[in-house]
């Protein structure tokens, strides 16, 4: 009993297959257990559409802005529509606002304040959010909340909240 080539090659596709139905099943499990598994498991379960729906009324955070404060009391801001100006693309901007809310974001500001021309000569970080509220005839601005504001002193750097 030799099963041709022929059947072998269905049953490797049938197998695939159902690996990859087996996969797309995530979510629900997902949703059952509360564990995190989209990352881990791209790009069989992180789309959009398994996202969680937003209701109206919701404040959804769309990007992030910081204004950062040179040492003659200039602002400048930096937010995720021109983060261009630092050479970086969406996603490491968002990862250096991730690295700068975290517990020890004093640390990051180096990382961030290197990348901008007018870098050294920055003081303080304030990072707000850009929320929107979703209404019934599209998503509304309303007002931004400081995150962290990150004072950078002379070799030391401290972090108020």
């Amino acid at each position: 009993m030799n099963p041709s080539i022929d059947t072998l090659k269905q049953l490797f596709l049938s197998l695939f297959i159902l690996g990859i139905l087996g996969l797309q099943t995530m979510p629900i499990v997902t949703l059952l257990t509360d564990k995190p598994w989209g990352g881990y498991y791209w790009p069989f379960v992180d789309y959009p559409m398994y996202t969680h729906a937003h209701h109206e009324g919701e404040h959804v955070i769309v990007g992030f802005t910081i204004i950062a404060t040179t040492n003659n009391g200039e602002e400048i801001s930096i937010n995720y529509k021109n983060h261009r100006d630092l050479g970086v693309d969406f996603w490491i901007f968002e990862d250096l606002v991730q690295g700068l809310l975290g517990p020890n974001g004093y640390r990051n500001a180096s990382s961030f304040t290197a990348l901008h021309p007018r870098g050294e000569e920055m003081v303080k970080l304030d990072i707000f959010d850009y929320p929107v509220m979703v209404t019934r005839d599209g998503p509304v601005e309303v007002e931004a909340d400081l995150l962290a504001s990150i004072k950078i002193g002379s070799g030391t750097e401290e972090e108020l909240k």
